[in-house]
């Protein structure tokens, strides 16, 4: 994980969250490290001009969940700006701020293969 300057947060502005995430190899790797082409997840998802502002060189990086009570907890106090510290066999991987979030099972089964419900 690359290390980055801490900001400080004195402002007025909003109070920002951590959350840890768990992450797989294979799906950290395909959704996050390597991400997705901007037009092929674009049919998933309602906002495109969101998503072309957050698309690097046309690509979209994120992370998803299959749902559980634990899961559905979390993703529910997730806001626009929060960052996640993702970790796999206990060590930290990577840290991303979040754009958006939405909850689309139909994207969730196109990502991870029908892994999830």
């Amino acid at each position: 994980m690359k290390e980055q300057n801490l900001k400080s947060y004195e402002d007025n502005s909003t109070t920002k969250h951590i959350f840890r995430v768990p992450v797989d190899s294979q799906h950290f790797k395909d959704t996050i490290e390597v991400g997705k082409p901007y037009t092929e997840i674009l049919p998933y998802l309602p906002a495109e001009e969101q998503l072309k502002q957050i698309a690097k060189a046309g690509i979209v990086r994120y992370w998803g969940s299959p749902p559980g009570k634990s899961n559905n907890r979390t993703f529910k106090l997730l806001t626009d700006g929060d960052e996640l510290l993702c970790y796999r066999s206990g060590k930290y991987v990577a840290m991303a701020t979040i754009a958006f979030s939405l909850i689309n099972p139909s994207l969730a089964r196109y990502s991870w293969k029908g892994e999830t419900k």
